[in-house]
């Protein structure tokens, strides 16, 4: 029986098909059972290690951002305090700077 796009199954049909799935062998419900629980297992792996990939690369993106500001501010200190003095006291005597 139909009703729009959902089909119904009567008692008949139901029985008949639980009938079938009682007919076919052990080695093929074993079969598809393992294939069920590989399937199931292989998803759970690969789910928990995307998550574990995903926060170890945002730990080292984190690391490699915190070593470049501190690289960063390191070379703007030595500016500061090296290459500013000496340029300033070039300007003062030299009236062309390169």
């Amino acid at each position: 029986m139909t009703l729009g796009n959902l089909t119904f199954v009567d008692n008949k049909t139901l029985i008949s098909i639980i009938k079938n799935i009682k007919n076919i062998k052990l080695g093929f419900k074993l079969n598809i059972f393992l294939v069920l629980v590989f399937l199931i297992v292989t998803l759970s792996i690969g789910t928990l290690l995307s998550k574990i990939l995903y926060e170890h690369d945002k730990h080292m993106i984190s690391e490699k951002a915190s070593l470049l500001i501190e690289t960063i501010n390191s070379v703007r200190n030595y500016t500061n305090t090296q290459v500013t003095p000496e340029f300033l006291s070039r300007l003062e005597t030299e009236s062309l700077f390169l």
